[in-house]
Protein backbone atom coordinates (compact mmCIF):
# COMPACT_ATOMS: atom_id res chain seq x y z
CA UNK A 1 0.00 0.00 0.00
CA UNK A 2 2.73 2.45 0.90
CA UNK A 3 4.49 2.01 -2.51
CA UNK A 4 1.34 2.32 -4.56
CA UNK A 5 1.03 6.02 -2.77
CA UNK A 6 4.41 6.77 -3.63
CA UNK A 7 3.93 5.54 -7.26
CA UNK A 8 0.55 8.20 -7.43
CA UNK A 9 2.63 10.72 -5.59
CA UNK A 10 5.45 10.75 -7.89
CA UNK A 11 2.49 10.58 -10.95
CA UNK A 12 0.89 13.89 -9.31
CA UNK A 13 3.95 15.62 -9.16
CA UNK A 14 5.57 14.59 -12.97
CA UNK A 15 1.81 15.76 -14.34
CA UNK A 16 1.85 19.26 -12.14
CA UNK A 17 5.60 19.69 -13.10
CA UNK A 18 4.83 19.17 -16.57
CA UNK A 19 1.54 21.60 -16.56
CA UNK A 20 3.91 23.62 -14.91
CA UNK A 21 6.33 24.66 -17.29
CA UNK A 22 4.20 24.09 -20.32
CA UNK A 23 2.18 26.77 -18.97
CA UNK A 24 4.95 28.85 -18.58
CA UNK A 25 6.01 28.20 -22.09
CA UNK A 26 2.84 28.68 -23.73
CA UNK A 27 1.30 31.70 -21.39
CA UNK A 28 5.13 33.98 -20.73
CA UNK A 29 7.45 34.99 -24.27
CA UNK A 30 11.05 34.50 -23.98
CA UNK A 31 11.74 38.29 -22.42
CA UNK A 32 9.36 37.83 -19.40
CA UNK A 33 11.20 34.52 -18.27
CA UNK A 34 14.58 36.35 -18.69
CA UNK A 35 13.58 39.65 -16.83
CA UNK A 36 12.41 37.04 -14.04
CA UNK A 37 15.64 35.06 -14.40
CA UNK A 38 17.97 38.02 -13.76
CA UNK A 39 15.86 39.20 -11.08
CA UNK A 40 16.04 36.26 -9.02
CA UNK A 41 20.03 36.53 -9.67
CA UNK A 42 20.16 40.76 -8.62
CA UNK A 43 17.90 39.38 -5.58
CA UNK A 44 19.96 36.37 -4.60
CA UNK A 45 23.40 38.22 -5.05
CA UNK A 46 23.16 41.89 -5.42
CA UNK A 47 26.59 42.20 -6.38
CA UNK A 48 26.44 40.16 -9.67
CA UNK A 49 25.13 41.62 -13.13
CA UNK A 50 23.53 39.03 -15.09
CA UNK A 51 22.59 39.22 -18.90
CA UNK A 52 21.00 36.89 -21.65
CA UNK A 53 21.02 37.51 -24.99
CA UNK A 54 18.69 34.48 -25.58
CA UNK A 55 16.47 31.68 -24.07
CA UNK A 56 14.25 28.64 -25.00
CA UNK A 57 12.65 26.12 -23.68
CA UNK A 58 13.97 22.00 -23.74
CA UNK A 59 11.19 19.53 -23.05
CA UNK A 60 11.19 18.24 -20.83
CA UNK A 61 11.46 20.52 -17.68
CA UNK A 62 14.35 22.65 -19.25
CA UNK A 63 15.63 25.53 -20.93
CA UNK A 64 18.56 27.04 -22.96
CA UNK A 65 20.02 30.15 -22.19
CA UNK A 66 22.65 31.42 -24.98
CA UNK A 67 25.08 34.25 -24.48
CA UNK A 68 25.26 35.11 -21.05
CA UNK A 69 27.79 37.32 -19.73
CA UNK A 70 27.95 37.63 -15.64
CA UNK A 71 29.56 40.54 -14.02
CA UNK A 72 30.73 41.55 -10.82
CA UNK A 73 29.28 45.27 -9.91
CA UNK A 74 32.43 46.02 -7.92
CA UNK A 75 35.30 44.94 -11.03
CA UNK A 76 32.89 44.68 -13.85
CA UNK A 77 35.89 43.82 -16.69
CA UNK A 78 36.23 40.20 -14.99
CA UNK A 79 33.56 38.69 -16.83
CA UNK A 80 32.51 35.33 -17.17
CA UNK A 81 31.01 35.01 -20.26
CA UNK A 82 29.07 31.96 -21.28
CA UNK A 83 28.73 30.74 -24.78
CA UNK A 84 25.49 28.58 -23.82
CA UNK A 85 23.82 27.19 -20.65
CA UNK A 86 21.85 24.12 -20.96
CA UNK A 87 19.72 23.60 -17.58
CA UNK A 88 17.30 20.42 -16.95
CA UNK A 89 15.11 20.04 -13.41
CA UNK A 90 15.39 16.32 -12.30
CA UNK A 91 11.54 14.89 -11.65
CA UNK A 92 12.96 12.08 -9.79
CA UNK A 93 14.79 14.76 -7.06
CA UNK A 94 10.98 15.81 -7.03
CA UNK A 95 10.02 12.67 -5.53
CA UNK A 96 12.24 13.24 -2.89
CA UNK A 97 11.68 16.19 -2.08
CA UNK A 98 14.16 17.92 -3.21
CA UNK A 99 15.47 20.35 -6.25
CA UNK A 100 18.10 19.08 -8.24
CA UNK A 101 19.60 21.09 -11.63
CA UNK A 102 21.29 19.36 -14.27
CA UNK A 103 23.84 22.25 -15.90
CA UNK A 104 26.07 21.74 -19.33
CA UNK A 105 28.07 25.45 -19.76
CA UNK A 106 30.01 25.38 -22.61
CA UNK A 107 32.33 28.96 -22.08
CA UNK A 108 36.21 29.67 -22.58
CA UNK A 109 35.83 26.89 -25.47
CA UNK A 110 35.51 24.57 -23.01
CA UNK A 111 32.34 22.44 -21.40
CA UNK A 112 31.58 22.22 -17.49
CA UNK A 113 28.77 19.70 -16.31
CA UNK A 114 27.17 18.90 -12.76
CA UNK A 115 24.31 19.24 -10.35
CA UNK A 116 23.07 21.45 -8.73
CA UNK A 117 20.79 20.84 -5.62
CA UNK A 118 18.91 21.85 -3.27
CA UNK A 119 17.51 19.90 0.04
CA UNK A 120 13.70 21.75 0.10
CA UNK A 121 10.74 20.88 -3.02
CA UNK A 122 11.22 23.26 -5.67
CA UNK A 123 12.84 25.86 -3.84
CA UNK A 124 16.58 27.22 -4.48
CA UNK A 125 16.60 28.61 -0.60
CA UNK A 126 19.56 27.34 1.51
CA UNK A 127 22.50 25.65 1.43
CA UNK A 128 23.61 24.42 -2.09
CA UNK A 129 25.40 21.28 -2.95
CA UNK A 130 26.85 21.63 -6.35
CA UNK A 131 29.43 19.11 -8.15
CA UNK A 132 30.68 19.91 -11.13
CA UNK A 133 33.18 18.64 -14.10
CA UNK A 134 35.44 21.01 -16.32
CA UNK A 135 37.67 20.51 -19.79
CA UNK A 136 39.25 22.13 -22.39
CA UNK A 137 38.74 25.73 -20.48
CA UNK A 138 41.01 27.91 -22.10
CA UNK A 139 42.27 30.47 -19.24
CA UNK A 140 43.61 32.71 -21.45
CA UNK A 141 39.89 33.52 -23.18
CA UNK A 142 38.49 33.69 -19.60
CA UNK A 143 38.83 37.53 -17.83
CA UNK A 144 37.15 36.27 -14.58
CA UNK A 145 40.23 33.86 -13.99
CA UNK A 146 42.20 36.49 -15.26
CA UNK A 147 41.18 38.98 -12.35
CA UNK A 148 41.38 35.95 -10.13
CA UNK A 149 44.86 34.88 -10.74
CA UNK A 150 46.04 38.61 -11.20
CA UNK A 151 47.98 38.22 -14.06
CA UNK A 152 47.42 36.90 -17.53
CA UNK A 153 47.82 32.85 -16.89
CA UNK A 154 47.68 30.55 -20.24
CA UNK A 155 46.43 27.09 -20.87
CA UNK A 156 43.99 24.73 -20.94
CA UNK A 157 42.03 23.25 -17.43
CA UNK A 158 40.24 20.44 -16.65
CA UNK A 159 39.75 19.06 -13.26
CA UNK A 160 36.41 18.68 -10.60
CA UNK A 161 34.51 20.49 -8.26
CA UNK A 162 32.36 19.66 -5.13
CA UNK A 163 30.93 22.47 -2.87
CA UNK A 164 28.57 22.26 -0.07
CA UNK A 165 26.88 25.60 1.49
CA UNK A 166 25.63 29.34 0.52
CA UNK A 167 27.42 30.34 -2.60
CA UNK A 168 26.98 33.75 -1.47
CA UNK A 169 29.04 33.01 1.61
CA UNK A 170 31.44 30.47 -0.34
CA UNK A 171 34.18 31.15 2.35
CA UNK A 172 31.94 29.56 5.30
CA UNK A 173 30.76 26.20 3.25
CA UNK A 174 33.17 23.39 2.99
CA UNK A 175 34.26 21.82 -0.50
CA UNK A 176 37.32 20.00 -3.11
CA UNK A 177 38.80 20.74 -6.43
CA UNK A 178 40.83 18.75 -7.88
CA UNK A 179 42.53 20.31 -11.16
CA UNK A 180 45.44 20.15 -13.72
CA UNK A 181 46.68 23.20 -16.07
CA UNK A 182 48.47 22.09 -19.22
CA UNK A 183 51.17 23.82 -21.71
CA UNK A 184 50.61 27.25 -20.46
CA UNK A 185 52.61 29.97 -18.83
CA UNK A 186 52.51 31.63 -15.41
CA UNK A 187 53.93 35.17 -15.64
CA UNK A 188 55.48 37.05 -12.44
CA UNK A 189 55.19 39.83 -10.77
CA UNK A 190 58.82 39.94 -9.85
CA UNK A 191 62.18 38.10 -11.49
CA UNK A 192 63.04 34.52 -9.82
CA UNK A 193 65.86 32.60 -10.47
CA UNK A 194 66.56 35.02 -13.93
CA UNK A 195 63.06 33.87 -14.98
CA UNK A 196 60.20 36.75 -15.78
CA UNK A 197 57.67 33.87 -16.18
CA UNK A 198 57.13 30.19 -15.65
CA UNK A 199 56.58 28.05 -19.10
CA UNK A 200 55.10 24.68 -17.84
CA UNK A 201 53.69 21.30 -19.21
CA UNK A 202 51.24 20.78 -16.39
CA UNK A 203 50.43 22.59 -12.81
CA UNK A 204 48.30 19.81 -11.14
CA UNK A 205 46.33 20.88 -7.68
CA UNK A 206 45.03 19.38 -4.89
CA UNK A 207 42.70 21.74 -2.30
CA UNK A 208 40.02 21.76 0.27
CA UNK A 209 37.79 24.38 1.62
CA UNK A 210 36.85 24.17 5.02
CA UNK A 211 36.28 26.70 7.98
CA UNK A 212 37.36 29.85 6.38
CA UNK A 213 40.80 27.97 5.23
CA UNK A 214 41.79 27.12 1.58
CA UNK A 215 44.10 23.98 2.50
CA UNK A 216 46.56 23.18 -0.79
CA UNK A 217 46.98 19.91 0.00
CA UNK A 218 49.35 19.59 -3.66
CA UNK A 219 50.57 22.03 -6.01
CA UNK A 220 53.07 20.84 -8.33
CA UNK A 221 54.44 22.51 -11.23
CA UNK A 222 56.23 21.13 -13.96
CA UNK A 223 58.26 22.38 -16.89
CA UNK A 224 61.62 21.60 -19.37
CA UNK A 225 63.73 21.52 -16.57
CA UNK A 226 62.06 22.79 -13.86
CA UNK A 227 59.64 20.92 -10.75
CA UNK A 228 58.08 22.81 -7.92
CA UNK A 229 55.88 21.54 -5.87
CA UNK A 230 54.00 23.47 -2.89
CA UNK A 231 51.51 22.68 0.05
CA UNK A 232 49.99 24.69 2.25
CA UNK A 233 47.19 26.96 3.60
CA UNK A 234 45.34 30.33 1.87
CA UNK A 235 43.54 32.22 4.33
CA UNK A 236 39.98 33.87 3.01
CA UNK A 237 39.90 37.14 3.53
CA UNK A 238 36.01 37.88 3.04
CA UNK A 239 34.87 36.60 -0.87
CA UNK A 240 37.69 38.29 -2.52
CA UNK A 241 40.18 35.70 -2.87
CA UNK A 242 42.33 37.88 -4.56
CA UNK A 243 43.71 39.52 -0.99
CA UNK A 244 43.81 36.66 0.95
CA UNK A 245 46.95 35.28 2.70
CA UNK A 246 49.17 32.61 1.14
CA UNK A 247 51.60 30.12 3.62
CA UNK A 248 53.16 27.84 1.23
CA UNK A 249 56.34 25.93 1.50
CA UNK A 250 57.76 23.41 -0.69
CA UNK A 251 60.89 23.34 -3.16
CA UNK A 252 62.02 24.25 -6.73
CA UNK A 253 64.20 22.41 -8.75
CA UNK A 254 66.02 24.22 -11.53
CA UNK A 255 68.13 23.72 -14.34
CA UNK A 256 71.91 24.04 -13.43
CA UNK A 257 74.56 25.98 -15.39
CA UNK A 258 76.90 23.85 -17.50
CA UNK A 259 77.16 20.75 -16.34
CA UNK A 260 76.36 21.22 -12.28
CA UNK A 261 73.14 19.59 -12.76
CA UNK A 262 69.55 20.41 -11.09
CA UNK A 263 69.59 22.77 -8.33
CA UNK A 264 67.05 21.74 -5.92
CA UNK A 265 66.08 24.98 -3.63
CA UNK A 266 63.70 25.26 -0.34
CA UNK A 267 60.72 27.63 -1.31
CA UNK A 268 58.30 29.38 0.38
CA UNK A 269 55.51 31.69 -1.40
CA UNK A 270 53.91 34.35 0.79
CA UNK A 271 52.12 37.83 0.50
CA UNK A 272 47.91 38.04 -0.91
CA UNK A 273 47.08 35.91 -3.57
CA UNK A 274 46.91 38.68 -6.08
CA UNK A 275 50.82 39.95 -5.22
CA UNK A 276 52.50 36.50 -3.75
CA UNK A 277 56.13 36.97 -2.94
CA UNK A 278 58.08 33.65 -3.74
CA UNK A 279 61.23 33.83 -1.73
CA UNK A 280 64.25 31.03 -1.62
CA UNK A 281 65.00 29.80 2.19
Amino acid sequence: MANQKKKWLFIYILYGSIVFFLSIYVLFPNSVVKDYITARVAAKYPVIHLSIEKLSFIPIVGFSLNKLSIRSQKKPGAALDIKKLTTRLSLFQLFKNKTLFKIKAEACQGIATGVLRYDHFLSTHGPETAEVDFEDIRIDKCPFLHDLFGRPVSGKLKGTLAFKGNIEQWTTGTGKIRFALQNGTYPLLEPFAGMDKMSFKKIEGSLELRNGILKITRLELTGQGLLCSLNGNVLLVGADIGQSRLDLTGSITLPGAGNSGNRKLPLAVTGIFANAKATVL
